[in-house]
């Protein structure tokens, strides 16, 4: 165990800001079961900020040689979330290659998402039904956002995002793209698939006119309420049941 330096403090908390994450190619992991995902995933974790009680019930075969030990006070000035008194990590970015879909494959694709915590909530849906992919357009919000890394709950260990020209690949793509739209038919009506691409607009502007105008498929939540639209994870999560059940 090492004890907490003033300057190691400084160097975590700055890894808040996404320009320091992207220098240092590094990102904050926060609460009890998302570190204990990422030490049992295949990321390179490089430092641990534990309490105690987290550390007597970790397995310690799988803490990477700079584990510090603190109070649940000072964890909690440490990291973004009050709530968090068991520990924090400090992760490796991952090298990712260009996307490459199979044709056997189900892919989750999301045109310009701004909100971390639909984003986190989205790839948590996406574990959730087995979809080990997620494109991303390239003004997405950043997956290494605390927010985002928090409201995945430890399914980013096991999620793929990748930031794309969506239009390129769906340009590209020789399988059906099913295309969330207010126009498209009821969902209730379409048909489990076992392959494909399923399309998501982003909270502000939807689906892009250049994306849908390609080869997809609109399908739509049919609701009877006075709502406008439905929260963009909800809609993901209930496309996902219907298209995976």
């Amino acid at each position: 165990m090492i004890p907490l330096s003033k300057s190691k403090f400084k160097y975590i908390k700055s890894l808040h800001l996404k320009k320091n994450r992207l220098q240092e190619g590094k990102f904050i992991v926060e609460g009890d079961k998302s570190v204990k995902e990422f030490l049992d995933s295949d990321f390179n974790v490089k430092e641990v900020v534990a309490t105690s009680e987290f550390y007597g019930e970790v397995d310690n075969h799988l803490l990477p040689s700079a584990v510090f030990l603190v109070t649940s006070k000072e964890l909690a000035g440490l990291g973004q979330f009050k709530s968090n008194n068991a520990a924090l990590a400090v992760v490796q970015i991952k090298e990712i290659s260009p996307p490459r879909i199979a044709e056997n494959e189900i892919v989750l694709a999301v045109d310009g998402i701004n909100d971390p915590g639909n984003l986190g909530t989205i790839i948590r849906i996406a574990d959730w039904f087995g979809i080990c992919k997620i494109l991303l357009s390239p003004e997405s919000v950043e997956v290494y956002n605390p927010k985002v890394v928090s409201a995945t709950k430890g399914s980013l260990t096991r999620v793929m995002v990748f930031y794309t020209n969506l239009l390129e690949q769906l340009t590209k793509y020789k399988g059906v793209i099913y295309a969330a739209d207010l126009d498209g038919q009821d969902l209730r009506d379409v048909k489990p698939i076992e392959s494909g691409i399923i399309l998501i607009g982003g909270e502000t502007h939807g689906i892009s006119k250049s994306l849908l105008q390609h080869n997809t498929r609109k399908i739509t939540v049919k609701g009877k309420g006075g709502a406008e639209s439905l929260n963009l994870a909800v809609a993901t999560g209930i496309i996902c049941h219907h298209l995976l059940r």
